[in-house]
């Protein structure tokens, strides 16, 4: 084709592969589908991210649980300082633990304690 409608269709074609290639990508490494909208004004495309904690290292996990036994009044803040890492990070990792079973919080959140599942 000829012109500025060959132009159009030629970009039309390769942004179309590249966002195949994106799609086939997202879909291979994170096992979900890119969700999409099409509307009037505007085409919107969301990548979701898994967010049930697979990503959680195993050693940081760890590391909270070895804080609480050293001192069981450990605060989030205080072992996001340690950890160097943000205290949303830590409360999905706390999560984490308390469905493994691992943790419990015993009394309030300001006075109570960390209690730890013994394991032999």
């Amino acid at each position: 084709m000829s012109g500025a409608t060959g132009i159009c269709i030629d970009l039309a074609e390769n942004a179309g592969y590249g966002f195949d290639k994106m799609f086939d990508g997202w879909k291979s490494y994170y096992k979900v589908e890119p969700i999409t909208e099409n509307q009037i004004t505007h085409y919107r495309i969301d990548f979701p991210l898994k967010t049930k904690w697979e990503n959680v290292p195993e050693n940081r996990l760890n590391s909270i649980i070895e804080s609480m036994k050293k001192k069981n009044t450990i605060t989030i803040p205080e072992i996001s300082i340690l950890l160097k890492v943000t205290e949303k990070t830590i409360k999905r990792d706390i999560e984490k633990l308390r469905e493994l079973n691992k943790i419990k919080r015993v009394g309030p959140d300001k006075g109570g304690h960390w209690g730890l599942k013994i394991t032999c």
